[in-house]
């Protein structure tokens, strides 16, 4: 009865070895959220333009040889709020446009940023709205726009800034700002005029049913 009792307990201390062992190899995620603290969603700068400028942290970066995919989060009140950014590595044309900007869900998150920024904008729409799976956006690099019609970029803050452009139903479009800065981990989605929050909100909304 000794000896199968001892062989019972050597066992079961080399299955708990086993054990610690497999979850210390656990591999680490990408995602660093817990190492970065969330600001509020909106910009309380008082350059804040109509009051619809909002922040966001980097809490995750991919890079492939197409692109630099950038996880992005907020808090708006007690929510998280999120995206996923996406940025083609290829060469603008001469005068800094380009295509393929993306701006992607990454699930609830998004729903929440979506009803978030249509709050900020004080528009009214169907609380039952989804973010859209994947949204394509054409852009421009400012500074290289700026060097391409003579003229040196005055901004020295650290942020590469662009100008998105969504193509929105009933030919309508959309503008926004979108500025980076790396080394803050700090991404910031500008308002060019009140005009454009509806059909930014349209662009960024989910238009077709989602399949359970």
């Amino acid at each position: 009865m000794n000896f199968i009792s001892n062989f019972f307990s050597s066992n079961q201390f080399f299955l708990l070895i086993i054990v610690i062992l497999v979850i210390g190899c656990k591999p680490k995620s990408n995602d660093i959220d817990n190492r970065i603290e969330l600001s509020q969603l909106l910009d309380p700068s008082p350059n804040n333009n109509w009051g619809g400028d909002v922040i966001l942290k980097i809490v995750d970066k991919k890079h492939t040889p197409n692109n630099e995919t950038y996880t992005l989060k907020a808090l708006y009140n007690k929510d998280t709020v999120g995206l996923a950014l996406s940025i083609p590595n290829k060469a603008t044309n001469k005068d800094g446009f380009s295509t393929g900007m993306k701006i992607t869900s990454i699930g609830k998150v998004s729903n929440n940023f979506l009803h978030a920024l249509t709050s900020i904008y004080k528009l009214k729409t169907d609380s039952a709205n989804l973010f859209i799976r994947e949204v394509d956006a054409e852009y421009v690099d400012l500074e290289k726009f700026v060097i391409s019609t003579g003229n040196k970029p005055t901004d020295n803050d650290g942020f590469t800034k662009y100008k998105l452009f969504f193509d929105v139903n009933n030919d309508d479009e959309a503008e926004v700002f979108l500025n980076i800065n790396e080394n803050e981990k700090l991404v910031q989605l500008m308002e060019k005029d009140e005009e454009y929050r509806m059909p930014l909100i349209v662009a960024l909304t989910n238009q077709t049913p989602i399949s359970k």
